[in-house]
């Protein structure tokens, strides 16, 4: 295959495969149809027959002598700025901003380009909720208890949340294929198999305190009997006073509130709710996607229920203390031992 080194912003299909889109095209088949049996987009066999009949040969990537148009600093900064502020906005909107900012519009190929030269790169979002309560979430690392973590130990907090497994969830979603084609396997539906709920206890001390899996929604009843009869005997069997217990404010976990608080308190455990709309602060999702990543990663492919439980078990004896501790870590706890991430957004 020939070197593309004018091309930096991508890599370039084969040889054999720009070579099968001509013989397609010269036996009269149209872009679309094409593209659906190259597993590629229109454009894309559009593009490989301009270039050939441009230059008559199926490996060139662009015409001799073609330049790649570059932005000045002005327009670069302008993109820059726009990116940060706006991560969302299209190539497209960019083009009309820098129409109206520098009176240019340069192509949706130029603004790519620039954009990786940058070092941006084209990824999924996270989406922050825009319920969540920016004061609540400074209290929760700046106020002592019970309102706040502050000035505690992380090694005695305790985060408590649950969490659906699937036997589709539990499989592989990335695999290798060659370039120009799909990576494709057999695999279950969402709809095969039981859904199970997780609801897992983590600490940095013990790793997992107590987990309960079941089929089913999480209700008053089975969240009752989950912290009072599996959560406080382990914790109070360690004899460590002063921890934290927090959890997600969700009515299934309100119901008994105030009999749990009331049997906690003698044995110096406190109960707190996570803020609300706020991932980032429990330590237990991490947790829960250490899960997902070994179902995915580390076991045989998952194909019915007792595979499922098999690997979940099998997840959870793999998460230990020192793992959790991490993972409070990147949450901005103080863990004794590891260095203290501050928090430093609302």
């Amino acid at each position: 295959m020939a070197q593309h080194a004018h091309k930096p912003d991508g890599v370039a299909y084969p040889l054999y495969f720009r070579e099968n889109v001509m013989d397609l095209i010269n036996a009269g088949g149209s872009y679309r149809a094409i593209a659906n049996v190259m597993h590629c987009h229109a454009k894309t066999v559009w593009r490989i027959n301009q270039k050939y009949q441009r230059t008559g040969d199926p490996s060139a990537v662009a015409p001799p002598g073609y330049r790649l148009k570059m932005l000045s600093a002005a327009e670069a900064a302008v993109i820059g700025r726009l990116k940060l502020m706006m991560p969302s906005i299209s190539g497209i909107e960019v083009q009309r901003m820098l129409q109206l900012m520098c009176n240019k519009s340069p192509s949706l190929a130029t603004i790519s380009r620039e954009l990786k030269r940058m070092d941006f790169s084209f990824r999924r979002m996270r989406f922050i909720s825009v319920n969540r309560d920016p004061v609540q979430r400074m209290r929760h690392y700046t106020q002592p208890p019970p309102v706040g973590t502050a000035g505690s130990n992380g090694r005695r907090l305790v985060n408590i949340d649950e969490c659906t497994f699937t036997i589709a969830r539990a499989n592989r979603k990335y695999g290798h294929a060659p370039i120009g084609s799909q990576a494709l396997t057999p695999g279950p539906s969402s709809r095969d198999g039981s859904a199970y709920n997780l609801i897992l206890a983590v600490s940095p001390t013990e790793g997992v305190v107590g987990y309960v899996l079941y089929v089913g929604a999480t209700t008053a009843a089975v969240y009752y009997y989950f912290m009072r009869f599996i959560v406080l005997p382990r914790l109070v069997a360690t004899g460590i006073a002063g921890r934290i217990v927090f959890d997600d404010n969700l009515s299934a976990h309100n119901t008994h509130r105030a009999d749990l608080i009331a049997r906690f308190a003698p044995s110096g455990l406190s109960l707190q709710h996570n803020p609300t709309h706020s991932p980032d602060t429990a330590f237990v999702e991490y947790a829960n996607n250490y899960i997902d990543q070994f179902l995915q990663h580390h076991t045989a492919q998952v194909t019915d229920d007792a595979s499922l439980q098999a690997g979940i078990h099998a997840a959870l004896r793999n998460l230990t203390g020192p793992m959790v501790a991490k993972f409070a870590q990147d949450c901005c706890y103080n863990v004794p031992g590891l260095p203290h991430k501050l928090f430093v957004g609302p």
